[in-house]
């Protein structure tokens, strides 16, 4: 795993006020920063595991039109562009609530929580969902059920 995330190191922290400026000075774009994002998930998660679901047209959709909006000059917010992953103890519409338990993987939900349409009201890139411990009560975040 060392050699494999060693080719994604980043050089330096970016804040979310780093992406906002990158995007207002179209250094790069909301687009440009999910597919890299995207990529890393496709060539790690098999060995790291810390997604449990991707809505991969939703985040595709969602950095297009906050790129549009960047190009307008017309960004909702600091959040505009900024991808977001969610612990799946939180509704995300369309994907599973499984507080991390396998039992649950058949509960998709039908409405998003409110913090995940607030994240989408500041223009937030919501990328899917993370893996988490069952019910979230030990801190290694490790759940067998995800393989993570």
């Amino acid at each position: 795993i060392q050699d494999l995330m060693s080719a994604y190191q980043p050089r330096t922290y970016r804040s979310i006020r780093d992406y906002h400026n990158a995007y207002a000075n179209k250094t790069t774009t909301p687009t440009i920063v999910f597919e890299k994002l995207y990529q890393f998930y496709k060539d790690t998660d098999s060995k790291l595991r810390f997604m449990q679901e991707v809505d991969y047209d939703g985040a595709v959709q969602a950095a297009r039109e906050s790129t549009q909006r960047y190009a307008e000059g017309n960004p909702i917010s600091i959040w505009d562009g900024i991808p977001v992953v969610i612990k799946p103890e939180v509704d995300v519409k369309g994907l599973h609530t499984t507080q991390g338990m396998q039992m649950m993987d058949r509960q998709i939900a039908k409405y998003d929580d409110i913090i995940v349409d607030r994240l989408r009201k500041v223009g937030a890139i919501i990328v899917g969902q993370t893996v988490m411990h069952e019910k979230g009560v030990q801190p290694t975040g490790y759940n067998p059920w995800y393989s993570g």
